[in-house]
């Protein structure tokens, strides 16, 4: 059951700022890009210990560190020294160029479908699946979540809670953000980033019509930060049985948020699925209804 604190910050004020984003991804900024096989079915990732991508630079820094204890005393002959430095430059001219590739081979791999085993969180046997870092899903779940745990409300509300626990004045977004979960959170910040940045500085190929501004101030209304997580269902909105399934959907927490803003970005995945989540396609209907007619 529901025991949250009752908040009266309305939809039209849960905006979160770029600067507030990068100061929740980058304590854990490790964990975020850490790059894990993930289930094409599910869109989680594998827990076992060889689905763990290790760093690329992680075996060159072991190595350059071993080379280094090597080293040492003092040769009498000077041209062997020369010789072995010589050596050691092309070595690691080499290791750097295996890297590279390696991290290309990487780039390219990651967008062709791997086979695996039993996926460990939905049992798919053998299933589709390829590298990436953390989601959207597993940040609500390991960051978003224990953040919010002891008063139970949405992100944004805790960051607009005073040193007394008051609730203070919420932030007006400036742009609805109609994503999906399943992309890589890292990118997704840093897609918003950019996004904020280019309106904010009126660069000569967009068409930004708002004046010069600090782009860490730009505020995006974002579901997973704005709504509730231990309480969901309020976002949904009324569906109680008096009222028709149209209505109801339009008194959600989406609904209101796009009423509240005049700008709106869809954040687009490779594979283009967030037009196959009923929520994006919703907010797409509501953008085409609403936003024209302002």
């Amino acid at each position: 059951m529901y025991s949250g604190q009752s908040s009266t910050l309305s939809q039209g004020h849960r905006g979160i700022t770029v600067q507030e984003l990068w100061d929740f991804y980058d304590p854990e900024s490790s964990w975020l890009e850490a790059q894990r096989w993930r289930c094409g079915i599910c869109h989680k990732s594998c827990c076992c210990e060889k689905c763990v991508e290790p760093e690329p630079t992680q075996e060159a820094e072991t190595r350059t560190q071993e080379e280094g204890e090597d080293e040492g005393g003092s040769d009498d002959n000077f041209a062997e020294e020369v010789v072995e430095q010589i050596g050691a430059v092309f070595a690691g001219i080499e290791r750097k160029v295996a890297e590279e590739k390696r991290a290309w081979r990487m780039c390219f791999n990651r967008f062709k479908p791997e086979t695996h085993g039993r996926c460990s969180h939905c049992g798919a046997e053998g299933g589709p699946g390829r590298w990436e870092e953390r989601n959207l899903y597993e940040v609500v779940e390991h960051m978003v979540k224990p953040i919010c745990a002891q008063l139970r409300v949405s992100y944004v509300e805790l960051l607009r809670r005073g040193p007394e626990g008051e609730e203070m004045e919420g932030v007006k977004p400036d742009t609805f953000v109609s994503h999906w979960w399943g992309e890589e959170f890292p990118k997704f910040v840093r897609t918003l980033t950019c996004f904020a940045e280019a309106r904010s500085r009126r660069l000569p190929w967009t068409v930004c019509t708002t004046p010069h501004r600090n782009p860490k101030t730009w505020a995006f209304w974002i579901c997973a930060f704005a709504n509730n997580q231990y309480a969901i269902e309020h976002a949904l909105g009324d569906f109680s049985s008096d009222v028709t399934p149209r209505t109801a959907v339009m008194t959600s927490a989406f609904a209101t948020a796009l009423d509240a803003v005049s700008d709106v970005v869809a954040v687009l995945d490779d594979r283009a699925i967030i037009y196959t989540r009923i929520w994006c396609c919703f907010e797409l209907f509501s953008v085409a209804r609403l936003i024209p007619d302002r």
